[in-house]
C-alpha cells in the first residue's frame, strides 16, 4: 500500500521517539532502506533528521512503497543499523556477522530461507562460509550488498561453496559481491536450474559479481568461478568476473576444467536460450598442469555449451550468446569457447602479460565452435613472458578459431572486423601462427561465409598466415582494408582446398618483406585481388581446380566472369600432353593429344585460368 508523505514523516518522528525511550541517541549510520522500483537499484542518498533530544540520525530517503507490516514487531535494532524485515530481510537477521572471523553458514542459510518473495540485504563485510550451502530454492531469490561484500569460503574440500537450484524460480544478485572459493572449493557459486524443459526455464542476473580462487585437486572436478546448468530463458551477466582459477597437475584428465564462467546445457530441450555477458573482467584461468602435458583439456575464460548437430542429442537449439566489452588476462585456454549457434562478440580485450603462457595445446582467444559467430571492435595485446620468452603454446598458436563442426545445412557465418593487434612478441622470439583459422573438421562441415575486414596488426612482432583454412566446403572468403606486419608466409592459405569458391582480397596492406597474398597451394574456383599492396601476386583473377574424366576436345566452364588472358594446363596420364583454343567469357576448348596426334586417354586435367 502507498503512504502518504505526511505518513513517512511521521514513521520517522516515531523512530526518533524509539531511540529516545531507549536511552540513547545512537548515530545510525546505515539506512532505513525502502524497496524503490527493482531497476532503480537500492535507495542511495541520505539525509539527517533530528531527534526530539537534539541529536541526529542519518537514514536513507523515503521509500516510494510500504509494506503494511514493515513495522511494529518486525522493527529491530541491530548494532547502530535499522533493520526492517517485511519487504526485506537483512542477512544478519538470524546472527550471522560478517566480521571475517565468526563462521556464518548456517545463519546465512536460515536468512536465505526467509527471503522468499522478499530483497535479502547484504551489509558491508567478509562473511564467512565454515561449512557448504546447497539449497534447492522455493520462490524467487533476490540479494542486494548495500557495501562490498566478500563472502569466503573456510570448510572442508568440496567442489561447490555454494550451490542452488532454482527448480523453476529466479534469481537476482546486485552487488559488489566477491565470492571466495579460498583455493578449498572448485567452485565459488553454482546455479542450477535442472528442468527437464524450458517451460519452467529461470531467469538469472547478475551485476558485480565476482568469483575468485577457484581450485580444484579432484579428478572430474572443475576448478570454476560461477557455473550455471540447465534451462534458462535469459541469463545476464553484467560486470560479473572470475580470477585466479586453476587445478591441480594430477586434474588432467578429459573431465577436468578450468573455467571462469560456465554455462552448460542440460539436454536438447534444456540450456540457455539468451545469454548476455557485459564488460566481464576475468583473470588467469590456468592449470598447474606442465605446458607439455599431453592432455590439456579445457582452460577458459568463458565456456558456453547448447544444444548443437553433434551434442545433446544431436538437435541444435536457437540459443544466442552476447559478450559485450570486458577484458580477459592470461587465459591459459582460450578467452571464450561458445558452442552456441549464434554468437557476437562485440569489443573485448585480450591481454597476455609478461605471466601470460598459454598452456593449452590449441588455445584461441576466440572459438567458434559451432554455427555463426561475429567478433568486431576487438583488441589482443601480447607481450613476451617474463626472461623474453613467447607466451604461445610451442605447438600452435590462433586468434580467432571457427569450426562450424558438422553443420551440414550451410550455418556457418563467420565476421571478425575492426580489430586491432598489438604484437610485442619479437620475431626471433616466435610469430603467431594465424590471426584467422577456419577449420572444418568433416567433409559434410559447411562454412558459408567468411568476412576478415578492417584489422590491424602493431608492433614488432609477426604471424605466419593471417588466415587460414582447411576442407573442401569454404566459400565466399572477403578480405578487406586489413594491415599485416611482418608476414612470414602468405596471407591465405589453405590446405586440401580444392572446391572452395569466391575468394576476394582488397585494399590489403602487408609491412615487411614481400610475401604472396595467396599460397601457391591454394585451388580456389574464383579468386580476386585488387589494391592490395606489398604481395607478389597483387590484381589477379584466376580459377584453378583438378577437373576429372575431361576427354579430347571438351569445353570447360571457367567461373572467371569474364575472358581470362591465359589458360594452362596439365595432364596426368604419362607421354600426353594437353592444350587449350576458344577461350572465352564462359567457356574453353582443352584437347588431349598423344605424340602421335591421336587423341589422348580420358583423364583427371589440372588448369588454370588467369587474368
Amino acid at each position: 500500500m502507498k503512504k502518504t508523505f505526511a505518513q513517512g514523516c511521521l514513521i520517522l518522528w516515531l523512530l526518533a521517539l524509539w531511540v529516545t525511550a531507549a536511552g540513547a541517541v545512537p548515530t545510525i549510520t546505515k539506512r532505513l532502506i525502502g524497496q524503490e522500483d527493482f531497476d532503480a537499484g537500492p535507495a542511495t542518498s541520505t539525509s539527517t533528521v533530528p531527534t526530539s533530544t537534539g541529536g541526529t540520525m542519518s537514514v536513507h530517503k523515503i521509500p516510494r512503497y510500504w509494506d503494511t507490516n514493515a513495522f511494529g514487531d518486525n522493527l529491530t535494532l541491530h548494532g547502530n543499523d535499522l533493520i526492517v524485515k517485511g519487504p526485506w530481510v537483512d542477512v544478519r537477521i538470524d546472527g550471522a556477522v560478517g566480521d571475517g572471523v565468526t563462521g556464518d553458514a548456517v545463519n546465512i542459510s536460515s536468512a536465505i530461507d526467509n527471503a522468499y518473495g522478499k530483497m535479502l540485504l547484504w551489509p558491508a563485510g567478509t562473511y564467512i562460509l565454515d561449512s557448504a550451502i546447497n539449497k534447492t530454492f522455493t520462490g524467487d531469490q533476490v540479494w542486494v550488498a548495500t557495501g562490498p561484500v566478500t563472502i569466503k569460503y573456510t570448510g572442508a574440500d568440496t567442489y561447490y561453496a555454494m550451490a542452488f537450484g532454482l527448480a523453476g524460480n529466479n534469481f537476482t544478485m546486485r552487488g559488489p559481491f566477491t565470492l571466495d572459493a579460498n583455493s578449498i572449493a572448485g567452485c565459488s557459486m553454482r546455479v542450477d536450474n535442472n528442468e527437464p524443459t524450458m517451460a519452467t526455464a529461470s531467469k538469472v542476473y547478475m551485476e558485480d559479481v565476482t568469483a575468485i580462487n577457484g581450485y580444484s585437486d579432484t579428478i572430474g572436478r572443475y576448478g570454476i568461478g560461477l557455473y550455471f546448468y540447465g534451462a534458462f530463458s535469459e541469463l545476464t551477466l553484467d560486470r560479473v568476473g572470475a580470477r585466479n582459477i586453476t587445478r591441480a597437475a594430477t586434474n588432467n584428465t578429459s573431465d577436468d576444467a578450468s573455467i571462469g564462467i560456465g554455462v552448460e546445457a542440460k539436454s536438447a530441450t534444456s540450456y540457455a536460450a539468451k545469454v548476455l555477458i557485459r564488460d566481464p573482467v576475468i583473470d588467469n584461468v590456468t592449470s598447474e598442469i606442465d605446458v607439455g602435458h599431453a592432455n590439456y583439456y579445457n582452460m577458459d575464460c568463458i565456456n558456453a555449451g547448447a544444444p548443437s548437430a553433434t551434442t545433446y542429442g544431436g538437435t541444435t537449439a536457437p540459443a544466442t550468446l552476447r559478450v559485450e566489452g570486458g577484458r580477459f588476462t592470461n587465459c591459459s585456454g582460450r578467452s571464450i569457447k561458445s558452442q552456441f549457434p549464434h554468437n557476437v562478440v562485440d569489443g573485448p580485450t585480450f591481454i597476455h602479460d609478461a605471466n601470460g603462457k598459454r598452456i593449452m595445446d590449441g588455445g584461441v582467444e576466440v572459438d567458434f565452435q559451432y554455427g555463426s559467430g561475429v567478433l568486431t571492435n576487438w583488441n589482443a595485446i601480447y607481450d613476451p613472458l617474463s626472461g623474453g620468452g613467447s607466451p604461445w603454446h610451442p605447438n600452435t598458436s590462433t586468434v580467432v578459431n571457427a569450426s562450424s563442426r558438422d553443420q551440414a545445412t550451410g550455418e556457418g557465418a563467420f565476421v571478425v572486423s575492426n580489430g586491432i593487434i598489438t604484437n610485442n612478441v619479437p620475431v626471433s622470439t616466435d610469430n603467431i601462427s594465424r590471426v584467422v583459422q577456419v577449420y572444418l573438421p568433416s567433409a559434410t562441415a559447411v562454412q558459408q561465409s567468411v568476412n576478415v575486414n578492417n584489422n590491424v596488426m602493431l608492433g614488432e612482432g609477426g604471424v605466419d598466415w593471417f588466415i587460414q583454412s582447411g576442407e573442401n566446403n569454404l566459400a565466399n572468403v572477403t578480405a578487406v582494408g586489413n594491415y599485416v606486419r611482418n608476414l612470414n608466409y602468405s596471407f591465405f592459405y589453405c590446405y586440401n582446398c580444392v572446391d572452395n569458391t569466391n575468394l576476394f582480397f582488397s585494399g590489403n596492406s602487408l609491412y615487411g618483406a614481400t610475401k604472396n597474398l595467396v599460397s601457391t597451394g591454394v585451388n580456389p574456383k574464383g579468386y580476386y585481388g585488387t589494391g592490395n599492396t606489398g604481395f607478389t601476386d597483387v590484381g589477379f583473377l584466376e580459377r584453378s581446380t583438378a577437373q576429372a574424366s575431361v576427354s579430347d576436345n571438351t569445353a570447360i566452364t571457367h567461373y572467371t566472369g569474364s575472358t581470362p588472358k591465359g589458360v594452362i594446363c596439365t595432364t596426368t596420364v604419362a607421354n600426353e600432353f594437353c592444350s587449350v583454343t576458344d577461350i572465352g567469357d564462359t567457356t574453353f576448348i582443352l584437347w588431349i593429344k598423344k605424340h602421335d596426334g591421336t587423341a589422348g586417354t580420358a583423364q583427371t586435367i589440372y588448369w588454370k585460368a588467369f587474368k
